[in-house]
């Protein structure tokens, strides 16, 4: 007897083995009391208890197998499965000696912590689509549109320049377990596809949020190393007119439809009220930041054109002579000789670039550095995308006061 039952086993575990390398097709409400012939071994089938926890076991691997756009539908064929199952130990094995029964307190907590165990294990499976995004902007708008059917996080932090990210395995692995990623698109983010490459994932959806929006910027000449960073599709910096926020937010609506149809119509609800706040704060930024239309002012790198665009600020010159360029010492000079020509009082710059050409324009000129936020989270007070734009309008509110 003894022998048998070491056979048995050993014969299970093969087999469960072999079911963990070839996931199962999605489940019917009777599919699972077939596969629970394959549970786990070393549980016996000889109390009614072990076999209710044979029964959970082998509905958690078989949820963790499933693709994600596929789970709600296994966690409710495994719902309905170990609902019946638990009936049949109350009708059945409640009435049997020798084993625990439901009406006694033990088994009763017993069955009761199976089930609550298994709730939570299927409740932090199933609603989840996972996204991975560039940049922190993306991150924040995914996660307003998708709500709590959606698990987000962004590569680069918001206070790293999205154009330089160092490919790492770690980001890899976060890509190989998401069904889709968002891209800024533009050659900004050139860096994410060696991510995307690395990590292997054949399912992934791949999003150019960048591919319904009114570009600025676009070269009309042949480009060539000597004119510095420039990008071929235009500039790349356009979540920051918020305008384009509504169409971003459209984009990753319209991908996460694709993703879990059954939350469609909470996404697209979710986007009519983000577009719906922005249309109110717009509105009333153009009211209250009025004074900021005609404000010459010199940034640090080309990253403002759409959100100067919107508001109506004056770019007179960059830092940079060419995007990607140190300051040299003949631009510094031609800086100066612009700040006490123009009447220029601010340089605004992003946080991540060097201090030390501006302070020495401070020195030479007196005016004024500000940090902004060119994304979500690149300052305290900008941890959310319409955050953001309001922190960069108060900051610059602030200077002409």
């Amino acid at each position: 007897m003894e022998r048998r039952n070491t056979k048995k086993r050993n014969t299970t575990k093969t087999t469960f083995q072999k079911n963990m390398k070839e996931p199962p097709p999605l489940l019917t409400a009777g599919s699972i009391c077939k596969s629970t012939r394959c549970g786990m071994p070393g549980l016996s089938w000889t109390t009614p208890v072990n076999w209710m926890k044979r029964l959970t076991i082998r509905s958690v691997f078989l949820l963790a197998l499933a693709p994600s756009k596929n789970r709600l539908s296994y966690v409710s064929a495994c719902t309905r499965n170990i609902t019946a199952m638990k009936t049949l130990y109350f009708l059945w094995w409640g009435s049997s000696s020798g084993h625990l029964a439901p009406t006694s307190p033990t088994g009763f907590k017993m069955t009761n912590r199976i089930m609550l165990i298994v709730a939570l294990v299927l409740n932090s499976l199933s609603a989840k689509v996972s996204v991975v995004t560039s940049t922190t902007d993306l991150a924040d708008i995914a996660s307003t549109i998708g709500g709590e059917r959606v698990k987000v996080v962004s590569i680069a932090r918001g206070t790293q320049d999205p154009h330089y990210v160092e490919v790492l395995p770690s980001y890899m692995i976060k890509v190989k377990r998401a069904d889709i990623y968002l891209k800024v698109g533009m050659e900004l983010d050139r860096w994410a596809q060696q991510i995307i490459d690395g990590s292997r994932n054949r399912k992934l959806i791949i999003v150019d949020c960048s591919a319904n929006i009114p570009r600025l910027e676009i070269p009309t000449r042949k480009i060539d190393a000597s004119m510095g960073d420039i990008h071929r599709f235009g500039n790349p910096h356009y979540w920051l007119d918020p305008e384009n926020g509504k169409i971003i937010g459209s984009t990753i609506a319209e991908v996460l439809s694709e993703a879990d149809p059954a939350g469609a119509n909470i996404f697209w609800e979710n986007h009519r009220k983000f577009s719906k706040t922005i249309d109110s704060n717009l509105q009333s930024w153009r009211e209250k930041y009025a004074s900021l239309r005609g404000m010459k002012l010199i940034f640090y790198h080309n990253t403002w054109p759409y959100f100067a665009n919107r508001f109506g600020l004056d770019i007179v010159q960059f830092v940079e002579p060419k995007p990607g360029i140190m300051p040299t010492p003949s631009h510094i000079e031609t800086l100066i000789s612009l700040i006490r020509e123009h009447q220029i009082n601010v340089i605004a710059m992003e946080p991540y670039f060097s201090d030390k050409a501006p302070k020495f324009l401070v020195e030479k000129t007196g005016i004024e550095i500000i940090e902004m936020a060119q994304s979500v989270g690149a300052r305290s007070l900008a941890n959310s995308y319409i955050e953001m734009i309001h922190y960069n309008l108060e900051i610059l509110k602030k200077t002409l006061e």
